[in-house]
């Protein structure tokens, strides 16, 4: 029988499954409602709206971003790393619920997919079912090729979030070099050669992450990847002037982190204030709002915006 908190949940889930228009709510707003329910410890409900966002019609769903513009940002890319972050959590929390298993569902469609695209001739035509909108179904031969492999690279990284978050980073380690051995022209996606690059810093796994790195010829692309090196080889003020030339907010995030190692406090704050109010957007990320609780508790006075708490969300209206 349900308590009344459970009762409360369980109203939460309605409420966010459900729209006046019909429409699938945003991804954003699943992922609020699991933070939710984590931080109420509903396990269970936790993994009930897992699955609607895990399951492999939902995963066609939100890599079209035509169809679906509102899982998209023109600040971040998708997916968002914070949802790869809990649901990487719930993964550890129970050996009942395993999402890799959709996801790796549709890797392999995908893989397949690819590679029985490339065997197709140059010049011809090529028809995309997994496409919702049937009139951007047709392309040619480079458009295809290119899009299943953006797709293959955000299913990939996906899958790599997953692993980084357990407690065993050896089945993370092995994806990549499995990924390194049979499958390296995913790694000529810059996006995801970075990803997974930064990823292997992470886990002080330089030589790796160079490796990967080498797969990117755009230099800009490339430079990108400096401020998380020094970054991780703690070379903390290095890493924030690095951040601060980067124009994505997120990094703006990455700066005010750089700052605080540094010891730089007072900055982290000032800076943290300020795009915080440039781009409201970063309120959405579960990430911020634990910076923000940081730097609370780091600073004496109340210098930190305070809009931004953990009882403020989910966000589950959709104005």
């Amino acid at each position: 029988m349900y308590t009344s908190n459970q009762n409360e949940a369980k109203q939460y889930i309605k409420k966010s499954l459900e729209s006046s228009d019909g429409k699938s709510l945003g991804f954003r707003k699943l992922f609020e409602l699991i933070y939710y329910l984590l931080q109420k410890s509903f396990n269970t409900e936790c993994f009930a709206v897992l699955n609607e966002i895990t399951t492999t019609d939902k995963i066609f769903s939100y890599l079209d971003s035509v169809k679906f513009p509102q899982f998209y940002s023109e600040f971040f890319d998708f997916p968002p790393y914070d949802l790869l972050y809990i649901v990487s959590i719930i993964f550890q929390q129970s050996q009942n619920v395993q999402p890799s298993t959709y996801l790796y569902t549709l890797f392999n469609f995908y893989l397949t997919f690819y590679e029985s695209l490339l065997k197709c001739v140059n010049s011809q035509d090529i028809i995309l079912n997994d496409e919702f909108n049937i009139e951007s179904r047709k392309k040619t031969f480079d458009s295809a090729c290119s899009t299943i492999l953006s797709k293959l690279s955000i299913i990939a990284s996906s899958i790599s979030a997953i692993y980084l978050g357990k407690t065993d980073k050896m089945l993370f380690s092995k994806f990549v070099d499995n990924l390194l051995t049979t499958k390296s022209y995913l790694f000529h996606d810059s996006n995801f050669s970075c990803i997974i690059g930064r990823m292997l810093l992470s886990l002080n796994k330089y030589h790796q992450a160079h490796e990967i790195f080498s797969y990117i010829s755009d230099i800009k692309i490339l430079s990108s990847n400096q401020p998380y090196i020094d970054f991780f080889r703690m070379n903390f003020q290095s890493a924030a002037n690095g951040f601060e030339q980067s124009k994505n907010p997120m990094n703006k995030m990455n700066q005010v982190v750089a700052y605080i190692y540094s010891g730089n406090i007072k900055q982290a704050v000032q800076l943290f204030n300020e795009k915080v109010k440039e781009f409201p957007a970063l309120r959405l990320f579960n990430s911020v709002r634990d910076l923000s609780l940081f730097l609370h508790d780091l600073c004496s006075e109340t210098e930190v915006i305070k809009e931004i708490q953990i009882s403020n969300y989910p966000l589950l209206d959709e104005n």
